[in-house]
């Protein structure tokens, strides 16, 4: 009799341990919307400089090169442990923005302040600027950080997977871009070093010509075509609704 009793309470304990145990085990974690540890202190910071564009003229192009391999360059280098992303853009187009060439940086506010400190204090910037190359500079506010999320400056039309893995991609082709610029500047024909605004402007147009040569000679195999291959060869809707491959 007093074995049985055991034997019932034992299985009683046994029903109990696995419900609760089932319980547990049912539990949805929660997924953590957190900024992953590391980046929780940096945001996005944009500095913008608006390229003097005068009517029936064709954008200065070559003043983009010339901000990014003589001002901008130096200051990414020297600061490259700090900043977790960084990346050019560039547009021209006939509005209140017109011809603009922007440096977006992911760090913390402390650098993004020490970065526009550096560009305040440049000569040669202060250089174009006087003599109307530069129209004008937006700098940032390191008051508070506005665009704290890896994909926060990214088209919203995309899907949130590519708008966190783009910024990867962009800062790739921002530092080739800026790599063949350096390479371009070693050749022979360009190899004179430039002493006034004018002579600058006079430098990186020929090496824009070379570079514009480059991408429209070289750019569908080394760029079009091996894109292509990494998303295994699948066509892609471009603006004409036509599926290509490259």
């Amino acid at each position: 009799m007093i074995n049985n009793q055991k034997k019932l309470i034992l299985i009683a304990s046994l029903i109990c341990i696995f419900f609760v145990g089932c319980s547990t085990i049912s539990e949805p974690k929660k997924l953590s919307s957190a900024i992953p540890k590391g980046l929780a202190d940096k945001g996005w910071w944009q500095v913008r400089f608006q390229i003097n564009w005068p009517q029936k003229t064709e954008p200065v192009w070559h003043a983009d090169l010339l901000l990014a391999r003589e001002i901008i360059s130096p200051l990414l280098s020297e600061a490259a442990e700090d900043i977790t992303l960084w990346r050019f853009h560039r547009r021209a187009a006939r509005d209140l923005a017109g011809h603009q060439f922007s440096l977006l940086i992911y760090t913390t506010p402390k650098l993004a302040d020490r970065i526009s400190d550096e560009l305040k204090s440049d000569l040669l910037l202060a250089d174009l600027v006087k003599q109307g190359v530069i129209k004008k500079i937006t700098y940032y506010r390191t008051n508070k950080i506005n665009l704290p999320q890896i994909q926060d400056t990214c088209d919203k039309r995309w899907s949130l997977p590519l708008q966190k893995a783009w910024p990867y991609y962009i800062m790739g082709v921002s530092q080739m871009w800026l790599e063949m610029i350096e390479e371009l500047s070693e050749k022979e024909i360009i190899k004179k070093n430039p002493d006034t605004v004018d002579d600058y402007l006079c430098y990186y147009r020929k090496i824009n010509t070379l570079l514009t040569d480059t991408w429209q000679n070289q750019g569908y195999s080394a760029f079009l075509h091996h894109l292509n291959a990494i998303f295994g060869y699948q066509p892609v809707m471009v603006y004409n609704d036509q599926l290509m491959r490259f």
